[in-house]
């Protein structure tokens, strides 16, 4: 099987943030039902964050769906509760760009005031967006390789492989 590593992923995109300085960092997440984006990733923050001695704080966390309207309304519901984020960490790059376009909205500076990471390297938004990405395109040639030697052997051993992700900053963390 090929797995994507969706702890590291988000520990690197929360680190960064840290490494940037913010200390009270906001996580849009989705459900924990969802063992990926939704556990995984929200391990990762957290983790990262024990690294430099933060408690999470569950009024910094919204848990929404997957689309960019989500996390345009999770970045609503983080202001409405007026406790102060200098960062915030999505689960996706698409929860990224509807909590970037919310911040705009609200003239709050993208990255002067706020930093903002994800996962998920996608290139959508007009200020470019800090992401770690999975490696898809190497997993799904790593599949189909698998599969392949499959065919072939008919009985080949069992075997895993974890897709390394790497961290691309850009514009919204820096600064």
């Amino acid at each position: 099987s090929v797995y994507f590593d969706d702890y590291q992923s988000a520990y690197l995109a929360t680190e960064i943030l840290l490494k940037r300085d913010c200390r009270e960092i906001a996580y849009i997440g989705v459900t924990l039902k969802d063992r990926a984006v939704g556990r995984n990733r929200r391990i990762g923050f957290t983790d990262a964050l024990a690294q430099y001695q933060i408690q999470p704080d569950e009024r910094k966390m919204v848990e929404t769906q997957f689309d960019m309207e989500d996390g345009y309304e999770a970045a609503r519901i983080l202001m409405e509760r007026n406790v102060p984020f200098d960062g915030i960490f999505c689960a996706t790059a698409e929860l990224a760009f509807g909590a970037m376009s919310y911040l705009r909205q609200q003239n709050v500076h993208v990255p002067e005031q706020v930093k903002v990471s994800a996962v998920g390297n996608n290139r959508l938004a007009t200020l470019p967006l800090t992401t770690v990405s999975l490696s898809h395109r190497t997993g799904g040639s790593e599949a189909a390789a698998m599969l392949l030697d499959l065919i072939q052997e008919q009985e080949i051993p069992r075997r895993s492989e974890k897709m390394i992700c790497c961290l691309h900053e850009r514009k919204s963390t820096l600064g």
